[in-house]
């Protein structure tokens, strides 16, 4: 025997036994049920059957092989922890018992079958079946765990909750009565002559007709009435510019015909099911209609307009917000934070609004549809934030600078019409699917920066800037989407599909899975370049001018040099490939003007590229320069004898020279990197070519130019050395050719210790012609390395060579 709690599940299975051997398998035999109303049989592929507790009561389950062999279960006792249930009015227990109550026709209201334990209270709203003793007058909506009843039709009845046949209970007598109307009109002559007045008289499923007139007033709506405007352009409901015109805080609620003005809040609708707001006109406001946490509510056919916020639902479910005009908004149109409306923003039309739609949920909810409404003349017509629970499709977008921008989600865009705007989609860090939208007429069609979206089956036509334009992508997909004649570009990017067909797509240091090129598609290759333009004493040039021609001899690039020599980023074409054929379009030809004089160069571009381009600069010209060789020429005559002596025809070519240096030798050294040079050959003499462009991260065309120019003024002497060419301060003493393994300078300091063993620091640097600081730091080298010994006589330090000290 076992016991159930209602709705439980199990599984039984028939075990066959042998006598002597005990279990063998499990059996497929035949499943009977004693009890069809209180339990419920299914028998599984498997052999076993799937049991469930169907109602209260008592059954038993049994199980026959092969119409011989037979076995039962104990008594199955299904039992309830419900033991008893209430219709309330609200749900998890809270709002009260639905006694006998009066419904004014067409209203609705909400029940819940609440289950209680008699030592645990309040459990769970249950599944029950709901019954009416007069469906006529009263209607029922059945949704799970509650019921929608529906006023119908004059008369009487009970709604009745049956849970499982064993607990029952019934609402009181629910009388279905007509509706009771009171008129206001503000001139006399009515019921009363304020709203107000009239919402205090009225009660449930009164109907308000208000005549024409102004009425400055702020109202409390706490009953289910009917407010109604009989003529909605010459009755005006004025919150004098503050405040809240109408607070809703009842269901079943609809207010209609008016024109509401001059408020805070126009329309204010909180924590409300069931309430109609329609065919009113809204303006002059901070808020238009504000829905906070409703469920339920219609919002259609208003003119909502010259406020800051337009429609704005807050935490709603299922509203419906249809066939709205909404206009002139500073900030949005209709703002949805956290609102579940599924198909409910539809066929509305918004124009002229900063942002005509705004979306950013915070929560995870179920997909917001966004359907068949129009934009025209918006600022942005869509903006979604932070959300992928949004469906965008079918609407219609007509002027303004964005059509549709996401940002920092991926919602589903589908079928949109987009025409005459700047961007006409725009995603950011988004990996939205874009699906058969239309956008024509625009600066860019699409554009998207980050993340991975899918862009298939789009049209896209007479972009003046691009079709498409895609950055920093990746594992995006590219699908049989027509450009037209505009202008297709990515960059930055990696692609799981690129389909291109009728049209050109440029792909910029990007790369590819698959890559599909159909009839009239071509695939351009591209690679970022950008060229620094020097003199050449390493010194950046700016205000040069670039013009780069591709080997089809097209001019791709002209450009100006900025302060530092930099041209911009310009992205150049490897190769243009077609369905059936490939283009190179290397070399290219750069020609560089400065002040009139031009020089050429060839580039290949296979990869993103930065090159510095040394320029021949003229020298400059020197008008005394001529006075001054005339004078000397006239000099130099009157010492024609001494012209024979060798040191005197020297000296005086000394002086002719050096007014041909371009460059002054006492600013030689004033170079940042020619200095860095210099000390670092201070520092090491000795040391090679190669070794210096590594220890002072050089390129080779920079090292080489700066080495030759301190050679020329005399700074460094060079040396060439096997295959190394050597370099040293001016003044030094050069080593013999020995071919020794060590360093040259190494080598002269070990030769002169060890033919002077006790030599001091002074007459090192004397002899080899050194600085004491970099002779100090070459011997502590030298003693690390175990190859002389220091020792210290008194005040002086004195050097010993290691090797004379073995002999």
């Amino acid at each position: 025997d076992r016991t159930y709690l209602l709705d439980s599940a199990d599984y039984f299975f028939a075990a066959g036994h042998n006598s002597s051997l005990g279990y063998r398998r499990d059996l497929r035999p035949s499943w009977e049920n004693s009890n069809t109303t209180v339990c419920t049989i299914s028998p599984l592929e498997n052999g076993s059957v799937y049991f469930r507790a169907k109602s209260v009561g008592h059954c038993r389950v049994s199980a026959t092989y092969l119409n011989s062999i037979s076995n039962s279960t104990g008594n199955l006792t299904v039992v309830s922890e419900i033991d008893y249930i209430i219709v309330r009015d609200s749900p998890d227990g809270f709002g009260d018992w639905v006694g006998s109550r009066e419904y004014v026709i067409t209203t609705e209201h909400t029940f819940y079958a609440a289950g209680y334990n008699n030592t645990r209270g309040f459990l769970e709203d249950l599944e029950v079946v709901w019954t009416t003793s007069n469906s006529v007058s009263c209607g029922l909506i059945y949704h799970g765990n509650y019921v929608t009843f529906k006023a119908k039709a004059l008369g009487y009845c009970q709604v009745r909750a049956d849970y499982h046949g064993v607990l029952l209970n019934s609402t009181g007598l629910l009388h279905v009565v007509p509706k009771p109307i009171i008129t206001v009109d503000d001139d006399g002559g009515a019921d009363y002559p304020t709203i107000h007045e009239a919402l205090e008289a009225a009660v449930n499923g009164t109907i308000i007709r208000i005549f024409n007139g102004t009425y400055f007033e702020h109202l409390l709506v706490n009953k289910s009435v009917v407010i109604e405007g009989l003529d909605k352009s010459n009755t005006w409901v004025n919150g004098s510019g503050y405040g809240t015109v109408f607070l809703v805080t009842a269901n079943n609620v609809r207010i209609t015909g008016l024109t509401i003005e001059f408020s805070s809040h126009g329309i204010f609708l909180d924590h409300v099911e069931y309430t109609n707001i329609d065919h009113n006109t809204v303006r002059w406001y901070d808020y238009g209609i504000y829905s906070n946490y409703s469920k339920r509510t219609y919002i259609e056919k208003n003119l909502v307009t010259g406020g800051s916020y337009g429609i704005v639902t807050n935490h709603s479910d299922n509203d419906a917000v249809w066939n709205n005009e909404i206009s002139f908004n500073d900030v949005y149109g209709a703002k949805d934070y956290d609102s579940e409306l599924s198909k409910c923003f539809n066929w509305n039309y918004l124009h002229h609004n900063k942002i005509a739609y705004y979306y950013d949920p915070d929560e995870d909810l179920r997909p917001l549809v966004l359907d068949s409404n129009i934009f025209e003349d918006n600022e942005i017509a869509i903006l979604v934030e932070q959300s992928s629970s949004i469906h965008i499709t079918n609407n219609t977008v007509l002027r303004g600078e964005k059509g549709i921008s996401i940002l920092n989600g991926s919602p589903f865009v589908g079928n949109n019409s987009i025409a005459d705007v700047t961007y006409g989609i725009e995603l950011t860090n988004s990996s939205s699917y874009l699906l058969g939208n239309v956008i024509g007429d625009s600066v860019n069609g699409i554009t998207a920066f980050g993340e991975s979206p899918i862009i298939e089956a789009n049209i896209i036509h007479d972009s003046s800037e691009y079709a498409l334009r895609l950055e920093d992508i990746v594992d995006a997909s590219i699908l049989s989407n027509d450009f037209g004649n505009g202008r297709a570009a990515i960059s930055n990017s990696s692609l799981n599909q690129i389909q291109v067909q009728n049209s050109t797509l440029q792909l910029t240091n990007s790369s590819w899975e698959e890559l599909d090129i159909g009839k009239n598609g071509i695939v351009e290759i591209k690679w970022w370049v950008q060229l620094r333009i020097l003199s050449e004493d390493g010194e950046p040039i700016s205000g040069a001018t670039l013009k780069i021609v591709d080997s089809q001899d097209n001019v791709v690039v002209e450009s100006v040099s900025d302060e530092e020599g930099l041209t911009p980023l310009i992205a150049l074409a490897q190769e243009r490939v077609g369905e059936t054929e490939i283009l190179n379009l290397n070399p290219y030809h750069c020609e560089i003007e400065v002040n009139g004089r031009k020089q050429r160069y060839e580039l290949t571009v296979d990869s993103n590229q930065f090159l510095s381009l040394s320029f021949e600069l003229p020298a400059k010209e020197q008008p005394w320069l001529l006075y001054m060789l005339v004078a000397l020429a006239i000099l130099a005559s009157c010492f024609v004898p001494t012209m024979s002596i060798e040191r005197s025809r020297y000296a005086i070519l000394t002086v002719f020279m050096l007014f041909y240096v371009k460059l002054k030798k006492e600013d030689v050294l004033s170079q940042f990197t020619r200095g860095r040079i210099y000390g670092y050959i201070e520092a090491n003499p000795g040391e090679h070519f190669g070794a210096i462009r590594k220890a002072l991260s050089l390129t080779n065309g920079n090292a080489v130019y700066h080495l030759q120019v301190l050679e020329k003024q005399g700074f460094v002497v060079s040396k060439s050395d096997g295959i190394y060419k050597r370099f040293y301060p001016r003044g030094a003493v050069l080593p013999p050719n020995d071919g020794a393994p060590l360093s040259e300078i190494h080598q002269r300091i070990l030769s002169c210790i060890h033919e002077a063993p006790s030599i001091g620091q002074k007459e090192i640097a004397n002899l080899l012609g050194l600085r004491q600081s970099t002779l100090g730091y070459q011997l502590q080298k030298l003693v690390k390395a175990g190859l002389i010994r220091r020792e210290r006589v008194g005040r002086r330090v004195r050097y010993y060579s290691v090797k004379s000290d073995k002999k």
